[in-house]
Formats: structure tokens, sequence, C-alpha cells
């Protein structure tokens, strides 16, 4: 693995750290947000606008995470 290779590795794990603390930010604050004026009768819509939306993000961090190495390569080839 050349040094190019190993920034690109570094750049997309760092990009997908970023995306996935910023998704767990987004849902602690809409929890926080949405925890006094939570009503049982409307779960599927608090779950949709208050939850789901920053879960996907922490999810596509995760996945970034995962497939960082060949992204990575990927990346370092199409650059040097």
């Amino acid at each position: 693995m050349n040094s190019t290779t190993a920034h690109a590795i570094l750049g997309v794990r760092l990009c997908a750290l970023f995306i996935g603390v910023l998704g767990l930010w987004l849902l602690v604050a809409n929890l926080v947000e949405g925890f006094g004026d939570f009503n049982p009768s409307y779960i599927a819509y608090f779950l949709v606008n208050q939850v789901a939306r920053p879960l996907i993000a922490v999810v596509l961090g995760l996945l970034l995470w995962a497939f960082s190495g060949p992204l990575g390569r990927l990346l370092g080839r199409g650059l040097s």
C-alpha cells in the first residue's frame, strides 16, 4: 500500500466518522427535543420524522467505514 492509498483510506474513514457522528448528534438532539412532546398515538410519525433520518445517516457512516478500504484503494489508484 502506497502513501496515496493510505491517505485516501484515511480521508474516506474521516468522512464516515463525520457522517456517523453527525447522525448520532441529530438523533440525540431530536430525541431530547421531542421528549416533552411525545404522544404514543403519533409513534409512527415520531419514528419517521425524528428517528429514521438520523439512523439512516448513522448506518451510511458505518457502511462507508466498512467499505473504506476498497474505496480508498480505488481512489488511490485514480489519484496516482
